[in-house]
């Protein structure tokens, strides 16, 4: 990573239940929403549910990020599917603009391959996402497929 990220100093660890708060928050933020897949408004019960299966389902992999002082600032989830591995990110709307996504990705893609799958890793990134196409290509990632609506995103060799 370039020398700006490797002075970010991130803490990444598992997902709890006591996290789905944070979690349910940022995915209805507007903006969150916009670039989502399902764009519509989740409702605590929905996310609870959904939450409750993806930490128990050993295909997926959820990750908190939170800086040295214990802050919130992110959420990562790689889902095994097919040989290959999708991973998202969603950064508190609070702490969005302070460059902390591509070192987010970087590391918890580290923290992915030592502790799980060395499968391909891809994203999918809606066209107009400008933002999330920066992070993850300074992360390391590189365009493998351009559709109408979203970009495929590759992480290492291609």
């Amino acid at each position: 990573m370039g020398n700006d990220l490797e002075t970010l100093s991130i803490h990444l660890r598992l997902v709890t239940p006591d996290d789905s708060n944070d979690i349910l928050t940022w995915r209805n933020d507007p903006l969150t929403r916009m670039n989502s897949e399902t764009s519509h408004e989740i409702s605590p019960q929905e996310h609870d549910q959904w939450l409750q299966k993806a930490l128990q389902d050993p295909a997926r992999f959820l990750l908190m990020a939170m800086t040295k002082e214990g802050k919130k600032i992110g959420f990562i989830h790689f889902k095994e599917e097919n040989g290959k591995t999708t991973v998202s990110l969603n950064i508190a709307p609070q702490e969005r603009g302070k460059k902390y996504s591509a070192h987010i990705i970087h590391e918890a893609i580290e923290k992915y391959q030592l502790e799980r799958a060395h499968q391909p890793i891809i994203a999918r990134i809606k066209k107009d996402n400008a933002v999330s196409t920066k992070s993850f290509l300074k992360a390391g990632f590189k365009l493998v497929e351009a559709g109408d609506q979203y970009d495929i995103f590759q992480w290492g060799e291609v």
